[in-house]
């Protein structure tokens, strides 16, 4: 079970530091239509796009939240709950892209502050997603899942070039990274120095192996 659940939470933390890169852009003091990377937000949500609403939710979908909830019915309401996130964080994350090609055509003060608005309270939304999934569900994962259930599951999650969710999504999320690492300031970009977060320059260099 160790597998696939350092997988989604080393998926979690490469995420969430995308997420990070975001709302540090916007709060930064000054930040405005003007001063602020609006083409490396846009790379940022390409990513959020690709790696969290087309793969990583829906394998949790497809197999975590089936396996679990077949052991411990329990957790019907809390597994009912983080499937609606996902679609909630799909419409969220689609109108979010729309905003933003909206105030990259034509900027202004006022297109630019409700794309922030929207962006923070998107990423605190995926942000509590994430700690609910990690504190409520993962354990009882590790508690109740079979020897069976764990294979299944392992090898799901190990499996990141799964034919079901793309070609070769592996690859194409690196190069997403990398791209994103190349054009980020410091401490999220290539040229941070050791800190005691997660950049993604580092999650994504340990990437997990299929």
């Amino acid at each position: 079970m160790a597998g696939a659940v350092w997988i989604i939470r080393d998926e979690h933390s490469r995420y969430g530091a995308v997420l990070s890169l975001i709302r540090s852009l916007l709060n930064e003091p000054g930040a405005d239509e003007d001063s602020v990377d609006t083409g490396l937000i846009a790379l940022a949500l390409d990513y959020v796009a690709e790696f969290v609403a087309t793969f990583h939710h829906p394998k949790e979908d497809r197999y975590l939240f089936r396996l679990v909830r077949a052991r411990a019915p329990e957790t019907g309401a809390v597994i009912d709950a983080l499937a609606a996130e996902h679609l909630q964080g799909d419409r969220k994350l689609t109108a979010l892209r729309v905003r933003l090609e909206a105030l990259q055509r034509r900027p202004s003060p006022e297109r630019f502050a409700r794309f922030k608005a929207d962006a923070l309270a998107y990423v605190d939304f995926e942000t509590m997603h994430a700690m609910k999934e990690s504190r409520e569900l993962l354990p009882v994962a590790e508690r109740v899942l079979t020897a069976d259930d764990r294979v299944e599951l392992d090898a799901a999650f190990a499996s990141n070039d799964d034919p079901a969710f793309g070609s070769e999504p592996k690859q194409r999320f690196e190069r997403m990274l990398s791209a994103l690492a190349n054009r980020a300031p410091a401490p999220y970009g290539l040229a941070s120095p050791a800190a005691d977060r997660p950049t993604f320059a580092k999650v994504g260099a340990r990437w997990p192996e299929a």
